[in-house]
């Protein structure tokens, strides 16, 4: 199980102004019904602005429904000092790792016994009955995406060496089952035939491998029949879709990229980065030099190298980079030696995290926990 440790305390802190001291339950027992713009009308409602230009009379400091701004609801999570705090949204899991949203639902690998598991969760947190079951008797998951309805899942079965890339009806574990399908024909392979399935903005990617090359793979998001894109002219780690561009890292340390539809093979590098380090991308796409280190940006077509870091793996939400030992950097004003100056912040162990403009949530392998904090 891909394990990519970040820091949840830190995470709060970089991405919401927050000073994270304590956690709360939030044992909501229904789910919120979904709103057309794909974000649940409950958790929809609670922005930062649902109040308007109207005074309350609400103490800002603690009212958890009017946290530092009026309107502003913590989600079920306390709100202290006018900033709201984490809450739990699962307890008592065995190495939660993988994770993912829709509009009302929050998704989650777990290890269950020798296989794994997909669940999920209201956003609001599970509530008195749990968890519930969406996929089981899976191997290793390596990656999961929903969207409209489906959820994409791809999984390594170490002793078989199948890889495969499903999708399913993203509802309870009966649905799923009955609706089970290959996006791709499964792949036999020791190494990890799949990268990790990423959201475009016309369609789900993926870099398919073979043991020289990969070629990209784009799916409608209705999960058709997937479309051959250019071959990667690598051995890809990870593929990153944007608006206009797919950008990956390969093995060989370089990173590449092409415009959409991205159809010529091998693409154009834009770096070499010594060794297949990892890519992030939010509001910019952040690669590793795994050889020393060193993080690049690339952000409005340009290149701007970060000093040798050592904090460990990285993450990227929106203009913030994060690091697993509570490091952050601001990427909307890095050049140095701004880059240089970094914001030392609490530290507690995290695995994976997602985000959306109402909350971002994340996953605690070592702890068994998946938490929330609203935005």
């Amino acid at each position: 199980m891909r394990r990519l440790a970040i820091t949840a305390l830190a995470l709060g802190a970089a991405i919401c102004a927050l000073r994270c001291s304590s956690f709360s339950d939030n044992d909501a027992s229904a789910d919120a019904g979904g709103s057309e713009s794909g974000t649940s009308d409950a958790l929809a409602e609670g922005g930062p602005d649902a109040g308007g230009g109207a005074a309350c009379s609400a103490d800002l400091s603690t009212d958890p429904k009017s946290c530092g701004a009026c309107g502003h609801d913590c989600l079920g999570g306390t709100c202290k000092a006018g900033a709201c705090e984490p809450f739990f949204v699962a307890k008592g899991l065995k190495s939660p790792s993988e994770i993912a949203l829709d509009g009302a639902r929050v998704y989650f690998e777990v290890l269950d016994g020798t296989t794994h598991t997909i669940a999920s969760c209201s956003r609001l947190g599970c509530g008195p009955a749990g968890p519930e079951l969406v996929a089981s008797g899976l191997a290793d998951v390596q990656s999961i995406l929903v969207h409209q309805g489906l959820l994409f899942f791809v999984t390594h079965d170490g002793s078989s060496a199948e890889n495969r890339l499903d999708v399913c009806e993203a509802g309870d574990l009966a649905k799923c089952t009955a609706t089970r399908r290959p996006v791709e024909v499964p792949v036999t392979s020791v190494f990890d035939a799949f990268t990790a399935v990423r959201r475009g903005v016309d369609g789900v990617y993926w870099g398919k491998q073979d043991t020289t090359d990969a070629i990209l793979q784009r799916a409608s998001f209705e999960a058709g029949a997937p479309t051959s894109l250019g071959m990667l002219g690598c051995n890809a780690k990870r593929v990153s879709p944007g608006n206009a561009d797919v950008v990956w890292s390969c093995f060989d340390g370089t990173i590449r990229s092409c415009p959409l539809p991205c159809t010529v093979d091998g693409g154009t590098e834009v770096a070499d980065a010594g060794g297949g380090g990892e890519i992030e991308r939010g509001g910019f796409v952040v690669f590793e030099d795994k050889n020393t280190g060193d993080l690049t940006v690339i952000g409005s077509s340009t290149l701007r190298k970060l000093p040798s870091r050592g904090q460990g793996p990285f993450t990227v939400v929106g203009s913030t980079l994060l690091f697993q030992d509570g490091t952050t950097r601001d990427l909307s004003s890095c050049s140095l030696p701004a880059c240089l100056s970094v914001t030392k912040l609490a530290s507690a162990s995290a695995t994976r995290l997602v985000a959306d403009a109402v909350a971002v949530y994340w996953t605690d392998g070592n702890s068994g926990y998946v938490y929330g904090l609203a935005r």
